[in-house]
């Protein structure tokens, strides 16, 4: 994939969170003109005061860049984040005391610093409402296909890290038949039961169930072969083997490939075994 494909959700969701950042300053600045004077349109002190706004978009789009508030992951919580967003709300509330002085606004001296309380306020509270809206945004963005993992072993984990490092597919579960790990969950995925796929397959819109089972039999492959074909998703074969389209290579070319296709070159390399042992 070309690096300014890969490039582009990442500035899709740079460009989304500044512009929320940015989007804040305004509403603070109002919020903080009608909690001033106890109404919620103050039109005639807005038409004196009106020039602050744009003038504080502009350097509130400078300091939320400077300290990459926007850059920060949006559903962070943290001492980075609480200085980052206190410092912007700071160097604000300085800013619009120094142009009302300047301008000689006859707005009061409480207007710069309730602007910047609700400002870190709310930067605070957006990282919670924001947080599946964005998530959704960001993945769609990506443009990702929706797969489930067919095996929680150590093949299946090292898929899952490698698929969520990549731009290609999204692995959303994992299946074992494992009672043991059933309910647990690996790196942020959780683990079903086999029974439950067909209901799992349709409620996430799985496109493709990757089978990492790399010592499975060829009658596990044939057994996997009938129960995954009834369903309304792909079924592939995940080897550690170059020649079986495995491993990062296989995910960057999307070639992983099929049950059968696998079965088929099983069955080739048992014959082959059995014809070296009888000669």
């Amino acid at each position: 994939m070309p690096l300014a494909n890969r490039n582009k959700p990442r500035r899709t969701t740079q460009l989304v969170s500044l512009s929320a950042n940015l989007t804040l300053v305004p509403v603070s600045l109002y919020l903080a003109f009608g909690a001033q004077y106890g109404e919620v349109l103050p039109l005639p002190v807005l038409e004196t005061a009106w020039i602050l706004f744009p003038v504080v978009i502009v350097y509130g789009c400078m300091l939320i860049s400077a300290f990459e508030l926007h850059l920060e992951n949006h559903t962070a919580f943290g001492t980075r984040i609480f200085f980052k967003a206190g410092m912007v709300a700071c160097l604000l509330t300085l800013i619009t005391m120094a142009l009302s002085h300047i301008m000689m606004l006859p707005s009061p001296r409480s207007i710069p610093l309730l602007f910047g309380t609700i400002y870190f306020l709310i930067a605070m509270l957006t990282r919670v409402f924001l947080k599946s809206p964005l998530a959704k945004l960001v993945d769609r963005s990506r443009h990702k296909a929706p797969v489930a993992i067919y095996g929680a072993g150590a093949a299946g984990t090292r898929l899952a890290a490698e698929l969520q490092r990549s731009n290609l597919k999204q692995p959303v579960f994992f299946v074992d038949d494992n009672p043991n790990l059933n309910g647990l969950v690996i790196l942020g995925l959780p683990i079903h039961n086999p029974d439950r796929l067909k209901i799992l397959v349709r409620k996430h819109k799985v496109q493709q169930i990757l089978v990492a089972i790399p010592s499975a039999s060829k009658g596990r492959l044939n057994y996997l072969i009938n129960e995954l074909s009834a369903l309304p998703a792909e079924a592939r074969y995940v080897s550690p083997n170059a020649d079986a389209g495995c491993g990062k290579d296989a995910i960057k070319n999307d070639s992983f490939v099929t049950l059968s296709t696998c079965l088929a070159k099983e069955s080739a390399t048992s014959k082959h075994l059995e014809y070296l042992e009888t000669t």
